[in-house]
């Protein structure tokens, strides 16, 4: 059972019952209503919750669960595909050849599209400030967050 409740538009909770460790709606990226998704941490390993939430990124990307036959990539010893109705442990690394035309036919179709629009500056959270990797009015390059700033600035002289 999945219980959502809603505080703002963009602001989404959902409380998991049974076994279920994620949820996303099919096709859901780009849209107001359904993109993004849950997903619980489950696992004391990082490969773990990493594979759950491939598993329903797929799904906002319009990759449906991985019928009989589909999954060729990987054994059930290896962990078989991401897009198994239900993976456990080994954790599955790969995508199948059905996941991989799932998400042709998304983007043949036109799905995703808002992941090529470049952000209004002016409409970032935190204003604008030097070192949040956007170039804004009055700079001439911003190298970003610390960790990445020195190598930036080598490449710019």
């Amino acid at each position: 059972e999945v219980i959502f409740f809603s505080s703002f538009p963009a602001d989404r909770g959902v409380i998991f019952k049974g076994t279920t460790i994620g949820m996303a709606p099919l096709e859901g990226m780009c849209s107001l209503e359904n993109s993004g998704g849950i997903n619980v941490d489950h696992s004391d390993l990082p490969i773990g919750a990493a594979a759950t939430m491939a598993h329903e990124i797929g799904h906002n990307f319009g990759m449906s669960h991985d019928h009989e036959g589909c999954c060729v990539e990987a054994t059930a010893e290896q962990g078989g595909c991401v897009m198994a109705a239900a993976t456990g442990h080994p954790f599955p690394r790969v995508f199948s050849r059905c996941s991989k035309l799932d998400l042709d036919n998304y983007f043949q179709k036109g799905g995703g599209m808002c992941l090529f629009n470049m952000p209004d500056m002016k409409d970032l959270v935190g204003g604008k400030r030097c070192g949040n990797g956007f170039v804004e009015d009055g700079e001439e390059c911003d190298c970003g967050e610390p960790e990445v700033r020195q190598a930036c600035l080598s490449i710019s002289r």
